[in-house]
């Protein structure tokens, strides 16, 4: 896809940080989900959860503390869930379904 976002695609991520952080509530960054370790590239954008900058990359986050963050907060996947279920409520199954097949 490389920089070019389509409209729709642009919509979504608004979306999503305008949930805020999944455990706070503040402003997020956008953090691409890896749902199998070791795996160096990022996944698609339609794969992001909303992570204020101390919960994606602070001393509790999910890139310094994973193991911790995860017995919290739920695994990346879940959390992801969570997303689609805000934002899409009757249709989330279905576009969830689609997100992880793109992971």
């Amino acid at each position: 896809m490389g920089k070019y976002k389509s409209k729709t695609l642009k919509q979504h991520l608004n979306r999503v940080a305008e949930l805020g952080c999944l455990v706070c509530k503040r402003p997020p960054q956008l953090h691409h989900i890896r749902f199998q370790t070791g795996l160096a590239r990022k996944s698609s954008d339609w794969c992001v959860i909303p992570l204020c900058m101390d919960h994606h990359t602070g001393k509790f986050s999910i890139h310094l503390s994973k193991t911790l963050f995860v017995a919290k907060m739920g695994t990346e996947l879940e959390m992801l869930e969570s997303v689609y279920k805000a934002l899409y409520k009757d249709d989330y199954k279905r576009l969830f379904k689609l997100a992880k097949d793109m992971i």
